[in-house]
C-alpha cells in the first residue's frame, strides 16, 4: 500500500515537471521572435563554425530571423535586416566571431554576455571593429578606422614606453596587455583610461589628457588584445616571439642630429615637455643641459630609477650610443629665455610640479614620487632653517624629481623667487620663538651589527606602519598621508642627509608631515633607528 502512494507521488510529480517545461519552451523568447517573424513552427537555428580557431556553436539567427532578409531592412532588432559585411557569409563566419557574446545562448541577457558569469561581452558600435583583430594583423581592413586610430594612439603616446605588447611594445613598468582585452571588462577598461587610480588606488600611471574619441578609439584597440590572433599558426607565433625577443636597439652616431631622432622615436614629449611639444606629465627638459650632466642622463635613460628610485619613467629600449646622442641633443636644444619676475619664473620653472597656487599639484605630480612639496605648508616651512628651500632650489634635492637651478637662476634669482613664494604661499611669518632643537653628539659606540638589529626591532614595532617592512614609504597607511612617507631605501637622498639630521627628524618628527616625534624613547634607542636606517640605503 505505502509502495503504491509513493508511486503515484512520483508520477504527479512528473507530470507536474512535464507540463512546466513545456510551458517553458512553449514561452521561449526566440519563439515568440520566430513568430513574429511569421515562422509558424520555430526551431532553433544553430550554425557550427569550424574554420576559425576553436569550434563555435552559433543560435544568434534563433532570435535574429530576419538577418539574410531584404525585405527586414527597416525593422527592428532583433528582426533586421544585417548591414553588408562583404566577404563574410554567416554561414561560413557565425555571429560571435565579430560580435563577440555566447552564441550557445538562447536568452537576451545571456546572448549579449549581460550575465555575471559571461566570459566575453557582445560588441556593438565602434567597439566592434576590436574583433577585427581576430583574424586580421595591421593594418586593419578598411572600416577598421576606430581600431586603426587607437593603435596609433597607443604607438605614438606614452602607452609603449611602460606597457609591454609582443611585437609592439617593451615596456616593463606597467602590465603586459596582451590580453588585456580578454581579462578585464570595458567598464575596467574605459575607467583606467581617464582616471588610472579608479581601479588601483596605488596607480603611479598619469591620468593622459586626450579628447574623448581619441579615449574611445584607445578603447576599442585595447579590447581587441586576446592574445595571439586566429590568424596566426602556432609556428609563425613562435618564430614572431622569438625574434621579438632577440631584436636589439640600433647603434648610432653619437651627435645631435642622431639624439633628436631617438628622443622623437622614443616618445619622450609623450610626457615632457621640450620646446613647443609637451605631454603635460612629467618635467621639463627645457633647461635639462644646465642641470644635468651628459653621464648623468645618459644613466638615467639606462635606468631611472639609479638616481631616483621612486621614478615612475620606464627603461626605454635605447643602445649605449642613442642614450648618450639623446644628451648631447638635449645640450644643443634650443632654450626660451627666461621672465625677469619672480611670479613669472614660478610659472615657468615651478608650477608644472609644485602647481599653480603652490599646492603641490602641478601638472606631473601625480606621477612623482616623493610628490613635489606644497609650498603652502606654512608648519612645515617656519620649522625649517630659511637656508634650506635656498639651498634646494639651487642645488635640487638628490633622489627626487627636483633639478638644480643654479646654473638656470643664479643665487640673486634664486633668493628672489624664494622670497616671492615665502610671500605668496608659504605667507605666514616665522615664529623667532621656534626653533630647531640640535642633535646631541652622539656618545653611543660606532654602528655596528648590533646596533643596527636593536634598530631593526624598534622599526618593526614604530615605523612600519607608514614606512612599509621594508622601509621603502609603502606602509599600510602611506596611501592616507600627504606628504607620502619617505622611502628610506633612496640611496642619492640619503647619502645627502646627516646622521644629526636623521637623528633630529627621529627625535622631533617633521612638522607639517606624517612623521610624530619619537623623543620618549631612549637616545641610544634613536641613535640604534639611525643606524638602522642608513643600513637600508648602503650601495651594494
Amino acid at each position: 500500500m505505502r509502495v503504491s502512494v509513493w508511486i503515484c507521488v512520483l508520477s504527479l510529480a512528473l507530470v507536474a515537471l512535464a507540463v512546466a517545461v513545456w510551458r517553458h519552451t512553449g514561452d521561449a523568447e526566440w519563439q515568440g521572435w520566430q513568430r513574429a517573424y511569421g515562422c509558424d513552427a520555430p526551431e532553433i537555428a544553430q550554425d557550427i563554425v569550424r574554420g576559425f580557431g576553436a569550434e563555435r556553436v552559433d543560435r544568434c539567427r534563433s532570435c535574429h530571423a530576419a538577418v539574410e532578409d531584404p525585405a527586414w531592412v527597416d525593422g527592428t532588432q532583433p528582426l533586421r535586416t544585417h548591414p553588408p559585411i562583404g566577404p563574410h557569409p554567416l554561414a561560413e563566419f557565425g555571429c560571435t566571431i565579430c560580435h563577440g557574446g555566447d552564441g550557445r545562448a538562447l536568452t537576451t541577457r545571456a546572448a549579449h554576455g549581460q550575465d555575471a558569469s559571461a566570459q566575453e561581452p557582445m560588441l556593438l558600435g565602434r567597439l566592434l571593429e576590436a574583433n577585427c583583430a581576430r583574424c586580421h594583423d595591421a593594418p586593419y581592413p578598411t572600416g577598421a578606422d576606430h581600431l586603426r586610430r587607437g593603435r596609433e594612439r597607443f604607438e605614438q603616446g606614452a602607452c609603449a614606453g611602460c606597457h609591454g605588447l609582443r611585437g609592439l611594445a617593451r615596456g616593463t613598468l606597467g602590465p603586459a596587455l596582451d590580453e588585456v582585452g580578454r581579462r578585464r571588462t570595458l567598464t575596467y577598461l574605459r575607467e583606467s583610461i581617464v582616471d588610472p587610480r579608479a581601479n588601483d588606488p596605488s596607480s603611479r600611471m598619469p591620468a593622459f589628457a586626450m579628447p574623448d574619441p581619441d579615449r574611445e578609439d584607445l578603447l576599442v584597440f585595447l579590447t581587441s588584445l586576446r592574445g595571439p590572433g586566429i590568424h596566426e599558426d602556432p609556428v609563425t607565433q613562435r618564430r614572431r616571439a622569438r625574434a621579438w625577443r632577440d631584436a636589439q636597439p640600433a647603434e648610432v652616431a653619437m651627435d645631435a642630429a642622431s639624439g633628436q631622432r631617438a628622443f622623437e622615436t622614443g616618445r619622450c614629449v609623450a610626457c615632457h615637455r621640450l620646446g613647443e611639444l609637451d605631454g603635460r606629465v612629467a618635467p621639463d627638459l627645457s633647461h635639462t643641459a644646465l642641470q644635468r650632466a651628459p653621464r648623468w642622463i645618459a644613466e638615467h635613460l639606462a635606468d631611472p630609477r639609479a638616481h631616483v628610485p621612486d621614478s615612475a619613467m620606464p627603461s626605454l629600449w635605447l643602445s649605449a650610443s642613442e642614450r648618450a646622442a639623446i644628451a648631447i641633443y638635449l645640450e644643443t636644444a634650443p632654450r626660451a629665455e627666461l621672465p625677469a619676475s619672480p611670479p613669472e619664473t614660478y610659472g615657468a620653472l615651478c608650477a608644472r610640479c609644485h602647481g599653480p597656487q603652490g599646492d603641490g599639484l602641478g601638472l606631473g605630480a601625480g606621477a612623482l614620487l616623493p610628490r613635489p612639496r606644497a609650498l603652502t605648508n606654512a608648519r612645515f616651512f617656519n620649522h625649517q632653517p630659511e637656508e634650506r628651500p635656498i639651498a634646494s632650489i639651487l642645488e635640487g634635492v638628490p633622489g627626487t624629481a627636483m633639478p638644480p637651478f643654479e646654473k638656470v637662476l643664479g643665487r640673486e634669482r634664486a633668493q628672489a623667487l624664494w622670497t616671492w613664494i615665502r610671500a605668496t604661499f608659504v605667507r605666514e611669518a616665522r615664529n623667532p620663538r621656534v626653533s630647531r632643537l640640535a642633535a646631541p653628539e652622539r656618545t653611543a659606540p660606532p654602528p655596528d651589527e648590533a646596533s643596527i638589529a636593536r634598530g631593526a626591532d624598534t622599526f618593526a614595532v614604530r615605523c612600519v606602519l607608514c614606512h612599509g617592512r621594508r622601509g621603502d614609504g609603502r606602509g599600510p597607511a602611506a596611501l592616507d598621508l600627504l606628504p607620502r612617507p619617505r622611502n628610506l631605501r633612496n640611496i642619492s637622498f640619503l647619502t645627502n642627509l646627516s646622521d644629526a639630521r636623521l637623528f633630529a627628524s627621529v627625535s622631533w618628527g617633521i612638522v607639517g608631515t606624517g612623521m610624530p616625534p619619537w623623543e620618549s624613547l631612549p637616545v641610544a634607542t634613536r641613535w640604534d633607528l639611525v643606524d638602522f636606517v642608513r643600513s637600508l640605503s648602503r650601495r651594494p
